[in-house]
């Protein structure tokens, strides 16, 4: 009797120790981090674009401080020159090493190429005065690819390039010629006018094969966008309208979907809807990986459109509330820090994710923008072991044959 209690106690505790490799597999190692600062002076910090095999990342530093006129009881929000940055394996350093020679004005981010190679990026400054002094200088926005190499390396004239293909001369945008504007894409045979008139390419296929874009519609009053149409663009088949009254924001790498607010749109199926986390929300995808199965971005609502005074300046924005949203054709949209939190195991206290801007072409890393516990603006970055949508692993179903095997002998049957 002794015996064959022992015996089912360690057939008992062999159950238990493969549950925990399988429970383990199916949960995954992944970690989470602020993406931090610049300076100590700064406070705000965004995660703008990631290269395709997650080794960079480009983004903005800033420092937000509220300053107080001594003749009135009003203030005024002010932001100092958002500084661009890239972050890989080295750490984070800025684009243009100090000292800066504007302290009000914005570096614009638009993409990176593959391993950190170039980054698209219009820095511009302005000057700002405080009573009867003046700080700064005027320095228009220039479109510009900055290479490690070179520095920053402005673009042809009346060209804006927006996204990166894979590699640093393959990248497409909006090119202004002849009186018109179209979408363009740039490989190394040079630029070439691609899609409908008043186009404005948004993606870039990894070979430069594929171009997706918008179309301008109609016209608006006011500051709401105005109507547009998303499209598709091959040399061998054309433009291809994706459908009235939609908007594209990028193309998987392999070129085969395109995702935009609330649609993913494939070579197979044709456009299929997305849905917000609330049915008055917006599903606004922005970014896929490779193959297209993953896409990361944001359910938001907009609350108002209206000119408010921001960044020194009068210009319109959206006043919007959003949350970071990751999506596939399986489990639809999903809370991406819910998703973090259950089945990743992260502890994401005092985190609110506004929103995730790219993902690697694995689905391994994601980046994003949100407000950290300490109530500041900062980017983050997440590692996911081995993807972005978990599944049990094959190492995990080798151990429980593993743990099986002692089991199935003592009975006979192998």
């Amino acid at each position: 009797m002794f015996l064959r209690t022992t015996h089912s106690l360690k057939l008992l505790l062999a159950g238990v120790v493969c549950f925990n490799f399988l429970f383990v597999a199916q949960i995954r190692a992944a970690d989470f981090s602020g993406i931090g600062y610049l300076t100590p002076d700064d406070n705000i910090s965004t995660a703008d674009a990631l290269s395709s095999d997650g080794a960079s990342i480009v983004g903005t530093s800033a420092r937000g401080f509220v300053f107080e006129f001594p003749s009135s009881a009003g203030f005024r929000y002010y932001q100092t020159y958002h500084r661009a940055y890239l972050r890989d394996s080295a750490g984070m350093r800025p684009l243009a090493p100090p000292p800066y020679t504007s302290y009000f004005g914005e570096d614009l981010i638009r993409d990176v190429a593959p391993f950190g190679s170039a980054v698209l990026v219009a820095p511009g400054s302005r000057t700002e005065s405080f009573g009867d002094r003046s700080f700064g200088i005027d320095q228009l926005r220039q479109e510009s690819v900055w290479t490690p190499s070179s520095g920053f390396t402005p673009v042809a004239e009346l060209v804006y390039p927006t996204s990166f293909g894979g590699s640093a001369s393959i990248y497409a945008g909006r090119w202004e010629h002849d009186q018109q504007s179209t979408a363009f894409r740039h490989t190394s045979a040079g630029i070439e006018a691609v899609g409908p008139q008043a186009g404005e390419a948004v993606g870039i296929s990894a070979n430069g094969q594929v171009v997706v874009g918008n179309v301008t519609t109609g016209f608006t009053f006011g500051w709401t966008r105005p109507p547009t149409d998303a499209f598709r663009w091959t040399p061998a088949g054309g433009t291809v309208s994706l459908g009235e009254n939609t908007y594209a924001t990028g193309v998987s790498g392999d070129g085969r979907v395109v995702i935009g607010e609330n649609f993913v749109w494939t070579e197979a199926g044709g456009k299929q809807s997305v849905s917000p986390l609330a049915p008055w929300q917006v599903a606004d995808l922005e970014a896929t990986t490779f193959d297209g199965s993953i896409a990361v971005g944001n359910s938001r609502v907009v609350i108002q459109q209206h000119p408010i005074l921001i960044r020194y300046e009068e210009r319109p924005i959206n006043l919007v509330s959003s949350t970071a949203i990751i999506w596939d054709s399986v489990n639809g949209t999903r809370d991406l820090k819910t998703v973090l939190e259950t089945q990743y195991g992260l502890d994401l206290t005092g985190w609110f994710l506004t929103g995730a801007t790219d993902i690697s072409d694995s689905g391994r890393t994601i980046i994003g923008n949100g407000v950290n516990p300490q109530g500041q603006t900062e980017g983050w970055i997440v590692h996911l072991d081995p993807m972005a949508v978990p599944e049990p692993a094959a190492w995990a179903l080798a151990v429980l044959g593993a743990c099986a095997m002692p089991i199935l002998r003592r009975k006979g049957r192998v």
